[in-house]
């Protein structure tokens, strides 16, 4: 799903979905800016769910500047999807990361310590379902409101596309918008491509990112819903009683 895992790196937004209780999904992406001074960044998440509406994920990037030792963060999340929903809003959910810096550089668009706290909801509009996140991005030095939207759709069962763009991110007045698109090769494998610009004080560039998707459980784009008419594969047990009770009367009339 586009923004699975909440911020990983090539997505910033969360997506309104869980991963399957007791499974896990690994990603990691690689991301090129064309920035003079920022080179690249690499991250890795692994996330797991705990229940239909659980999800938490832990988190490691580096960002490579030019003349610098590599920026190294570590982190970890969660998502909880309330299990009610309400008119025209669906399922909210209640999002909360955090990442920590091991180093840091002076003026870099990346803090030293960053927290996102936020509210996220998927309402029914004009025939779409684009995701909305309100709320604070903190770090070390200043809080923010913290501003997001995104949309997404299935174009075939093996490819989706999708958009996002956020305010404050990083706290520092920083505007990032992205285009998305996931590629599924095999029913586990699959490919994320993003193209974002971002814009802020210290920094305006273009970045690129090429993602790797391995899943425990097939990547689905496009669930097909279970046909009422389909026939039973096991039958209920007074079906089964009747059946055995007709096949001893043919034996006795045998």
């Amino acid at each position: 799903d586009i923004g699975a895992s909440g911020g990983n790196g090539i997505v910033l937004m969360p997506a309104l979905s869980i991963s399957p209780i007791s499974e896990f999904r690994f990603q990691v992406n690689h991301e090129y800016f064309n920035n003079k001074n920022l080179n690249s960044l690499t991250s890795l998440s692994l996330t797991t769910g705990f229940s239909s509406n659980l999800e938490i994920y832990f988190k490691a990037s580096t960002e490579n500047w030019m003349n610098s030792a590599p920026l190294r963060r570590v982190g970890y999340g969660a998502k909880f999807i309330f299990p009610m929903s309400f008119e025209a809003v669906n399922y909210p959910a209640l999002w909360f990361e955090s990442v920590q810096g091991v180093n840091e550089l002076e003026n870099s668009l990346f803090k030293l310590k960053l927290i996102h706290a936020a509210v996220v909801i998927n309402p029914d509009l004009f025939n779409s379902s684009p995701t909305f996140l309100i709320g604070v991005s903190s770090t070390n030095v200043s809080d923010r409101l913290f501003l997001a939207t995104g949309i997404s759709k299935t174009i075939t069962d093996n490819i989706r596309i999708g958009s996002e763009i956020t305010y404050n991110y990083y706290s520092s007045d920083d505007v990032r918008g992205s285009v998305l698109i996931n590629k599924r090769i095999f029913s586990n494998l699959g490919i994320q491509f993003v193209s974002t610009y971002l814009t802020s004080p210290s920094l305006n560039t273009w970045s690129f990112s090429l993602g790797l998707a391995l899943s425990t459980s097939d990547i689905i784009f496009f669930p097909r819903a279970i046909e009422s008419n389909d026939k039973k594969l096991v039958p209920d047990f007074d079906e089964l009683m009747k059946s055995l009770q007709d096949v001893e009367k043919k034996d006795e009339t045998k």
